[in-house]
């Protein structure tokens, strides 16, 4: 993931596939043998097949990216197959420090505090 910016628009933030020629040192994430590059250094990224209001899951395994610095929660609607995803806005977690994943028959997103206070967020 990284920031961009365009006309008429706020910060933008999307997913790049490795062959975008994106910097090598952003975190990584693999999934069903393809790696990709996301965020920036420092973020959290996890992926899982997340529980979503109504008790089912959103069907397709995606990216959640934590920025910690920030607070800042994002959510990746699907996979960047050349170039770039572009990711929505979750909300803010004051002193989120990391992301866990209870892992079943959907996945269940825990935002970590420095606390270690685990608070479950709804991705869908």
């Amino acid at each position: 993931m990284t920031q961009t910016t365009g006309p008429g628009s706020v910060n933008r933030y999307v997913l790049l596939g490795l062959a975008s020629g994106a910097p090598p040192w952003m975190p990584i994430v693999e999934f069903d043998g393809q790696r990709y590059q996301v965020g920036r250094p420092g973020d959290v990224a996890v992926v899982g097949d997340w529980a979503v209001d109504d008790g089912g899951c959103n069907g397709s395994s995606t990216v959640v990216l934590l920025r910690p610095e920030t607070g800042e929660l994002f959510a990746f609607s699907g996979w960047a197959e050349t170039g770039e995803l572009v990711a929505s806005r979750l909300g803010t977690h004051r002193d989120a420090v990391d992301l866990a994943v209870v892992t079943g028959g959907c996945d269940e997103l825990l935002v970590v505090d420095d606390g270690d206070l685990r608070t479950p967020v709804v991705v869908g």
